[in-house]
């Protein structure tokens, strides 16, 4: 192809200057010193200020215009210099407002040319013009300027919300550029998901910024959608303010609780310390919330001991869940605290956890007697905990699955073995070693044995009935 200076006149007549509408050509930018040394083209640009925030992209299309309408083998990148008719400014004038921006029209410019200009306008401070190019045309600017035109705006605004600010903010906050005017007005105003909510706080706190109610947001926003990474660290910095909500409180609590009983999520002391403070207040415990009384309860099996404060509350609330008919495995364990019916620590236990609406179905056979599995009835004791308790004599074992009924099907969910063998069974003078007596007698026909074993089982559960009673 021979290249000639009319061929890339022709092609540089496409490129049109942003908001003038005329090309570069027929604007005179175009130096006569175009040189052409086979494929290789060079020319000058003449611009009228070396400020022109247009250099950059019509440089751009110039390259794009002549490689796209003479061709691709054109060695042009990098070979067209740039010129000014003004002299480089000192920096004092070149730091001054170039109120030609303005008289640029934003309609005539494409993407990347109203992100230049809108650069352009906050370099020179121009914030309230490049707010309004921002809001009215979609410009994707370097993340430090929506931090400058977001900080000058909001003061202009009086912090007043405003939701173009709060996008832009939280935008310049994801790539690390923010400042305590942009922070403070995030704390009061943004609303994103739980993650971006608590970064902004923990950001707030560290740079000692004012959080208004964002600990409080963020706190019932947890709670209600579920999204609890760092709740504890929210409420920590919650309580840590004048005032708090007893309500929302009062439901962390009960979220903590309920993770701690029903999931087997660990909960710091300080749970428990407000547990037992809501149970000693409480004159009518019965009123207290369930799910209270089961996870203090379940906190007391796993102590090695209670003193007598403790071991009084821990008595009340079993009666409590006695009365109510919940019976869990862990009761075993508060056997070494407190009072527990002996008919309860004598039998065996299978617990199953699953949902508020599940449907279960539990097959047992208890060994060495029965060989094949069958139906077995399976308490719900509270929502989604299902349990059984058998006795169990000495040597025979429990073998157990339960299913879930979902539609049609049943599903396997769990399974498993329960040996007679707990430590209750050793105690001479249990009803359970007295079961296991008159099994015995039975098997080696010892009538006399069998009849003292008898009268003692009876005796002992008239004055364990009598004693309930009288509780």
């Amino acid at each position: 192809m021979t290249l000639y200076p009319n061929l890339i006149l022709e092609a540089l007549s496409t490129v049109r200057y942003p908001g003038t509408g005329k090309n570069i050509v027929e604007m005179g930018m175009v130096a006569d010193d175009i040189r052409i040394d086979g494929n290789k083209v060079s020319f000058s640009l003449i611009f009228q200020r070396p400020t022109d925030p247009f250099i950059k992209s019509i440089v751009r299309a110039a390259e794009v215009a002549i490689n796209t309408h003479i061709g691709e083998e054109v060695e042009i990148k990098g070979n067209i210099s740039v010129t000014t008719l003004q002299p480089t400014p000192e920096k004092k004038k070149e730091e001054e407002p170039l109120r030609f921006l303005l008289d640029i029209d934003p309609e005539l410019l494409n993407v990347d040319q109203r992100k230049e200009l809108c650069d352009a306008m906050i370099s020179r401070s121009y914030m309230k013009e490049a707010y309004g190019l921002l809001k009215r045309y979609y410009c994707k600017i370097e993340p430090e300027n929506y931090l400058r035109i977001c900080s000058r705006m909001i003061l202009e605004q009086m912090y007043d919300q405003d939701d173009q600010l709060l996008n832009w903010g939280f935008l310049a906050f994801k790539k690390g550029y923010t400042d305590r005017v942009v922070l403070d007005y995030l704390c009061e105003h943004y609303n994103g998901t739980s993650r971006q909510m608590y970064q902004i706080l923990a950001k707030a706190v560290g740079s000692r910024v004012e959080t208004y109610d964002m600990e409080e947001r963020l706190l019932a926003q947890m709670m209600f959608s579920g999204k609890t990474d760092q709740i504890d660290r929210v409420f920590s910095l919650y309580m840590k303010r004048k005032k708090t909500s007893d309500l929302l409180v009062k439901a962390y609590f009960t979220l903590k609780s309920a993770q701690y009983f029903l999931y087997d999520v660990p909960a710091d002391d300080e749970v428990f310390r407000y547990l037992e403070s809501m149970v000693y207040r409480t004159a009518e415990k019965e009123k207290l919330s369930t799910i209270y009384l089961l996870a203090l309860s379940r906190y007391y099996a796993g102590l090695e001991r209670l003193d007598g404060e403790r071991r009084t509350l821990c008595q009340k609330i079993v009666d409590i869940l006695l009365a109510d008919g919940m019976v869990f495995p862990y009761f075993k364990d508060l056997g070494r605290h407190v009072r527990i019916p002996e008919d309860i620590m004598d039998k065996a236990m299978i617990q199953y956890v699953g949902q508020k609406d599940s449907r279960v179905d539990l097959q047992i056979r208890i060994l060495p007697q029965e060989k094949e599995f069958h139906g077995d009835s399976m308490k719900r004791v509270y929502q989604g905990i299902f349990v059984r308790q058998k006795v169990l004599f000495d040597g025979e074992k429990l073998e157990y699955r339960v299913y879930e009924l979902k539609g049609e099907q049943k599903v396997l969910v769990t399974e498993g073995t329960v040996r007679g063998n707990r430590q209750v069974e050793e105690e001479k003078e249990s009803r359970f070693h007295l079961l296991n007596e008159m099994s015995m007698c039975l098997n080696l026909k010892e009538e006399e044995g069998l009849k003292r074993a008898m009268e003692t089982y009876v005796k002992k559960t008239a004055v364990i009935e009598h004693v309930f009673e009288l509780i």
